[in-house]
């Protein structure tokens, strides 16, 4: 899923999903997302752009791998809800994000699978070392297939106004706001989040305990590279 990154393992991210959509009859790998309850998964807005019809989606859950579909559970998708203010043509995209209830109810008795607190909105995480994504997105730019397995990456979060200095002009035309969270950077200039990690987690630790930070909106540019990836602010949309 990510440029750079590194095979997980199962069970490291219990929060994880994989968002599966149908696409001529099959289901495959589209986005990743995070179990927020027993009855609620949150993705990125995009991750439903083709489809409105909850019936085109379902969620693995406690997945690692999948070519062997080691999942431990897999949910229909009752109701669809996205942000009230989402519009794929809003610069920026301020708003890309989406609640999925599922049918039935996730069960978090299993060791692979839980849910995770969200991310508050007194800290920035700017600089927090133990910071991470995980997903199946492309890990090979070259190719538009998934990573197989489950990848991971431990990634510096920067500043929003430092991102902004970063995507210079680009980011007139997709302005940043504080809305989103930025990871990556000239420092780290192989480490982006890629296709197919859309809806997935940045999740940091604060008081030892990792809470959903952001949700994988833009990876930056068409190849995963030279801009930060952009992330949305998960604070900012806590009731």
């Amino acid at each position: 899923h990510i440029i750079g990154g590194v095979v997980s393992a199962k069970g490291k991210w219990p929060h994880q999903v994989s968002l599966q959509m149908n696409a001529q009859g099959r289901f495959q790998h589209a986005c990743g997302g995070s179990i927020l309850n027993e009855r609620w998964i949150l993705v990125a807005a995009h991750c439903v752009m083709n489809s409105k019809n909850p019936a085109d989606y379902r969620v693995r859950l406690g997945m690692f791998q999948l070519s062997a579909a080691d999942y431990e559970q897999e949910l229909n998708i009752a109701k669809i809800v996205e942000h009230p203010k989402w519009d794929m043509y809003t610069p920026g995209m301020p708003y890309d994000m989406c609640l999925l209830q599922v049918s039935g109810t996730i069960d978090l008795s299993n060791e692979y699978v839980s849910a995770i607190p969200m991310g508050v909105a007194s800290e920035t995480y700017a600089g927090n070392k133990d910071c991470w994504i995980s997903g199946w997105g492309r890990d090979d730019r070259n190719s538009r297939l998934p990573s197989d397995k489950l990848k991971e990456y431990n990634v510096p979060v920067i500043t929003t106004e430092y991102c902004m200095k970063l995507y210079g002009w680009f980011g007139r035309i997709h302005p940043l706001g504080i809305e989103h969270i930025c990871m990556g950077g000239p420092e780290t200039p192989d480490i982006h989040a890629c296709h197919g990690d859309s809806g997935g987690p940045m999740v940091c630790k604060r008081n030892g305990v990792y809470e959903l930070v952001g949700v994988a909106s833009r990876t930056g540019s068409p190849q995963c590279s030279k801009r930060p990836s952009v992330y949305m602010r998960v604070s900012t949309f806590r009731a």
